[in-house]
């Protein structure tokens, strides 16, 4: 078994591209002259995983860390790279999204177009909640659709069972069925699943494939949650962060309160908010509900264990009970501690433990994950490197690069 990593990476260096082909990323609400979905966080990522990569390939050249062995001192197989070009056609995203938003989507990027070329600031920032519109939007949404098809037909087409891992840009996870929200345009994941669900090649001949996505962002993947309520064959499993809250009051409390002026300061980190707050003018947005959605809230940040433990005793169960064909990661960096828009409370350890441990738990199943939120230098190289090596040893191997998975090892062993 082999990691594959696909990519839409053609969008990930805007210098590259025409000022009326760039996707630029989301500009900061409060504060403009930031950014926190931006190209360099793609190209972050980017370069976390070719530095993993590298330390695979044969001949390549040393590195202080030097090349990846497995339990016996021998080279890991070299993980593969694919640099996708597919872009879809809108209409293949009609079993996810409104005829009518994809319209206004494209007329929106249209507009931003006509900006670029006449050397004007080309951000739309009134199309959606939290998700600017820019020339390339489109395009770099497209291709990371079409990454993430990609990523599903590797897993699908593997004789080996080999995993695949979509390090595409934008993310996806929050963007509904016709509203673009939180850097979000198209439902990535939503989409990816199914994508799988519906492939022509079935794991069980005669039957469609029975897709999870568990979604381990920080934040509410409520766009994930939009499109696939009710849809048969599949189910979401969120993880997220639930903000404390003043009910008296109306207002978020993971902030610091601030006497003088009668407020909580650097508050609501949950997203999208599920209540109101006054202070910051947040209005409610619900998460849609359906039998196959499973939302596993966390309100505050959270110990690592903590986490560890409802995954074990809530999520395992939720999965065993659907027996899925694929598992499909939905990887958000910003769950893990530090991260400045997130920060559940995750280490390096838990991205690895969970992916790891599922493929133990779920041998005969296919894995594999796609890139949501992360918005912290440091996290995308020390937390994405665990994600994907869990993705790419194999599974029953004995020795334990982890440490911290050796604790959880045996709950994985399949007991349902």
């Amino acid at each position: 078994m082999s990691l594959t990593v696909v990519t839409n990476e053609r969008y990930f260096y805007p210098d590259a591209l025409a000022p009326d082909e760039r996707h630029l990323g989301t500009r900061d609400r409060f504060d403009v002259s930031k950014q926190y979905d931006y190209p360099g966080k793609a190209v972050g990522c980017l370069k976390a995983a070719r530095m993993l990569q590298h330390r695979t390939l044969p001949g390549a050249p040393p590195t202080l860390l030097g090349p990846l062995l497995d339990g016996q001192g021998n080279a890991v197989a070299p993980i593969c790279w694919v640099s996708s070009n597919r872009m879809p056609d809108l209409k293949e995203f009609g079993c996810g999204h409104d005829a009518q938003y994809l319209r206004n989507l494209a007329e929106c990027v249209a507009r931003a177009k006509v900006r670029a070329k006449a050397g004007e600031d080309s951000i739309i920032s009134d199309f959606g909640k939290e998700a600017d519109v820019t020339p390339g939007t489109l395009d770099a949404a497209r291709l990371a659709v079409g990454a993430a098809f990609d990523t599903m037909d590797t897993l699908l087409h593997s004789p080996n069972g080999d995993t695949a891992f979509g390090l595409v840009w934008p993310p996806g996870h929050h963007a509904e069925r016709d509203l673009a929200m939180g850097f979000c345009y198209l439902s990535n994941a939503a989409l990816a699943a199914l994508y799988a669900r519906d492939h022509k090649v079935q794991l069980r001949p005669g039957q469609p494939n029975r897709v999870v996505v568990i979604d381990i962002d920080h934040h509410r993947g409520n766009g994930t949650a939009d499109v696939l309520a009710d849809q048969p064959d599949t189910l979401l499993i969120d993880l997220s962060y639930r903000s404390p809250y003043d009910k008296s009051r109306q207002r978020f409390t993971d902030g610091q309160y601030d006497a003088v002026q009668d407020r909580y300061l650097n508050s609501g980190n949950e997203y999208p908010y599920s209540r109101p707050d006054k202070d910051w003018g947040f209005e409610a947005h619900p998460m849609k509900l359906g039998p196959n959605i499973v939302s596993i809230e966390f309100e505050g940040e959270q110990t690592p264990q903590a986490i560890m433990e409802r995954f074990l005793g809530e999520v395992i169960p939720k999965v065993f009970e659907f027996s899925p064909d694929l598992i499909l990661w939905s990887v958000g960096l910003d769950s893990a501690m530090g991260d400045p828009l997130g920060g559940l409370g995750n280490l390096p350890s838990s991205f690895y433990t969970m992916i790891r441990g599922l493929r133990i738990a779920f041998p005969n199943a296919r894995h594999g994950g796609l890139l949501e939120g992360g918005y912290d230098e440091l996290r995308w190289f020390t937390c994405l490197p665990p994600a994907l090596m869990a993705l790419h040893e194999q599974p029953q191997d004995s020795r334990n690069r982890c440490k911290a998975f050796g604790a959880y090892r045996r709950a994985f062993t399949p007991q349902f």
